[in-house]
């Protein structure tokens, strides 16, 4: 990527690449979308047509990538798109997904895993409030809950409240230290609000809980 001309490297003294975090950011989704086999060359001339897409500060890194049906699709927030065509996507479900009506809220819970489940696929449809209630009934059902607080994390992300998504990826943390991706979505927000010690610590950590597997 960094030969492509999608990253732009520093070098240090020795002439080798030193990639900042962001950069790692990328090269994940990368990977991410040629494990699901899109093609190199796809997945390059997508990156680089992103970046003329977004507006000028934005950084690819900060969208995320999923590959559906061959093709890559960006989602930032509730607009989603394919990079390549320009095309929007209404609806937009990500793929292994299957598309649901909009559910009603239950008077009462069966279970946390239940309201995780609706948590789920309202924040899918794009109800991010109606998630984040849903996540926040589970937790109140189960206050040990670690997917609960790391989806509730995810969702307060998307709904523009960094402070309150960093403690709720840090309580599902406290429930269960060994969530890596809480580990890496905490390294990104403290990466963004300036914490670049924390980020690299939690990206580390992350790091280390994928060669376990």
């Amino acid at each position: 990527m960094a030969r492509a001309g999608i990253l732009s490297p520093s070098r240090g003294p020795h002439h080798e690449y030193r990639f900042t975090f962001q950069d790692l950011v990328l090269l994940r989704s990368a990977r991410g979308l040629l494990d699901a086999q899109v093609p190199k060359r796809r997945v390059h001339r997508t990156l680089r047509l992103l970046v003329r897409q977004l507006s000028p500060g934005r950084s690819p890194s900060e969208v995320r990538l999923t590959a559906m049906d061959g093709q890559v699709v960006a989602q930032d927030g509730d607009t989603a798109w394919i990079p390549e065509s320009g095309q929007m996507m209404l609806a937009f479900v990500p793929a292994g997904s299957t598309s649901v009506a909009p559910l009603g809220r239950p008077e009462a819970a069966e279970s946390p895993d239940a309201m995780v489940n609706q948590g789920r696929m309202l924040q899918e449809l794009g109800d991010v409030e109606g998630a984040i209630r849903a996540y926040q009934t589970a937790l109140d059902l189960d206050p040990a809950h670690a997917i609960a607080a790391f989806n509730l994390g995810t969702a307060l992300d998307t709904a523009g409240l960094t402070d309150e998504a960093i403690a709720s990826y840090r309580r599902a943390l406290a429930s269960n230290p060994a969530l890596a991706d809480a580990h890496y979505n905490l390294s990104l927000l403290y990466q963004r609000t300036g914490h670049k010690l924390a980020a690299m610590v939690h990206l580390k950590r992350y790091q280390e809980l994928l060669s376990l597997h």
